[in-house]
Parts: C-alpha cells; structure tokens; sequence
C-alpha cells in the first residue's frame, strides 16, 4: 500500500496534541517534513517524530518537497 505523504507548517499547542499524534500513529502515513519558525523547536519535534527534511521557511519547504 501506498503511503500518504504529509508536511507540518506550524509545530504549535494543537499540532502537537492532536495533528501530530493522530497522523504519526495511521501506518497509512509518513511524516516527511516540518516548518516552524521556532528552530528550538523544530528541532525538539522532528528529534520526536524522527523527521529530517526541517525547514524554517513555508515557501522553501513548498518548493523543495514533493
């Protein structure tokens, strides 16, 4: 099966209690990048969900990631 590929823009309150949860666990789904303007915490979250394509900027990680 085909899996769905997701990006993250914004790593905040919600996200992390119910977006990132939710989606981390439906095997259906990979995690494949995040955007936060927060480096500490873009850092912190990937390190947890275990997602290396980071980015700081919305618009290059719209344009890097498929």
């Amino acid at each position: 099966m085909r899996k769905i590929k997701l990006g993250f823009i914004g790593l905040g309150f919600i996200s992390q209690t119910a977006h990132l949860p939710f989606y981390f666990a439906d095997k259906r789904v990979k995690i494949k990048a995040f955007c936060e303007h927060n480096s500490k915490l873009l850092r912190k979250i990937s390190k947890r969900y275990n997602v290396q394509n980071i980015y700081t900027s919305h618009k290059e990680m719209l344009k890097r990631e498929k």
